[in-house]
């Protein structure tokens, strides 16, 4: 029995160094990706189409403008509602296209309903000032408040204006302090005035 143990457990030890140093060969070979280039944000065609309008309005040249212009027309009709916003913005000033208030506030609507704040603001801005649309005041605070409740700052603090000077509502400090927090919230430094202007009354 000693013999057996004295040559057994040498075979054993030599087995398993021989295990240990085999360099595995069924592992799965390591992920040669970068970190960087796994957590890269995929961009759409439409995104890239809307940012390089971005770009060609701010250069501003007749040719760029034109080229915005034909970009965001094409991500527009594609249901892009950034591309629409931009667009309506184009035909409001008359920027690279004829001035047409109508069709600004058709593709503000049309980007309003897909949920941009932005467009809900502006087009509010349109049926107070009756731009493009008839005049309607009930419809603009419908707007404004969409716009408000979707994160516009610009349409908070107008909704805490509304409030505060009970302008086709009844007047609602309560109400304007709170369009107005959100406001501030949001970065509006006028809104931070009023709310001190409020709160020292």
């Amino acid at each position: 029995m000693k013999k057996v143990s004295i040559f057994v457990a040498p075979l054993i030890l030599v087995s398993l160094a021989t295990a240990c140093s085999k360099p595995a060969t069924d592992s799965a070979p390591a992920s040669t990706a970068s970190p960087a280039a796994a957590a890269a944000p995929v961009v759409s065609e439409k995104d890239k189409n809307y940012q390089e309008a971005l770009r060609l309005i701010e250069a501003n040249g007749p040719a760029d403008v034109a080229n915005a212009v034909n970009l965001l027309l094409k991500g527009s009709d594609e249901g892009h509602a950034a591309s629409k916003v931009e667009l309506a913005k184009l035909y409001r000033a008359g920027n690279g296209v004829e001035k047409n208030g109508g069709e600004a506030a058709n593709l503000f609507r049309a980007a309003a309903q897909d949920g941009s704040a932005d467009a809900a603001y502006y087009l509010a801005e349109m049926y107070a000032a009756g731009e493009g649309v008839e005049k309607n005041e009930g419809e603009a605070l419908n707007m404004y408040l969409q716009a408000g409740q979707a994160g516009s700052a610009d349409a908070a603090f107008k909704l805490g204006e509304i409030y505060q000077d009970g302008k086709g509502v009844a007047a609602n400090l309560g109400e304007a302090k709170a369009w107005f927090q959100k406001a501030a919230d949001a970065g509006n430094t006028q809104a931070a005035e009023k709310l001190k202007a409020l709160d020292a009354q």
